[in-house]
């Protein structure tokens, strides 16, 4: 950052993993604040600095870090439309009137996939383990 300032670069700077929130959630709550003193430290310097949510850049700007715009990454809702739904798919992997559940990403604690089994209610280690290797797709 400080090679591109005084080049007269502009810099982005993209926050994608919560520091301070890990620190809290694994125990390490001790650390939360200076996490976000690193992360305010290169933010509040950029020319730029995209957030993935709404939740993100919230908190991002409720610390204090000027320049925060939205940069939303997804799923591309026209290609991945209920419309286009296969029922081939359904039979294959599914009983009739069986929810399938996809998930693409990397299976962490933050991600809270065992949030997302309660909330279609399903017990996580039997009927979503079963069709783990089918419908998720992640690295550990």
């Amino acid at each position: 950052m400080r090679a591109a300032e005084a080049l007269g670069i502009p810099t982005v700077a993209v926050y994608q993993t919560d520091v301070p929130g890990y620190a809290a959630r694994y125990g390490l709550s001790f650390l939360e604040n200076w996490a976000w003193r690193r992360l305010e430290n290169i933010h509040t310097t950029a020319t730029l600095t995209l957030a993935p949510s709404t939740d993100s850049l919230e908190k991002l700007r409720g610390h204090g870090i000027p320049r925060v715009e939205l940069w939303r990454r997804g799923v591309d809702t026209e290609r991945f439309h209920p419309t286009k739904r296969s029922a081939a798919f359904r039979r294959k992997h599914a009983a009739p009137g069986q929810k399938i559940i996809g998930y693409v990403g990397r299976l962490a604690l933050e991600k809270q996939v065992q949030a997302l089994a309660e909330e279609v209610n399903l017990d996580a280690r039997d009927r979503l383990a079963e069709t783990a290797t089918q419908l998720l797709d992640g690295s550990v």
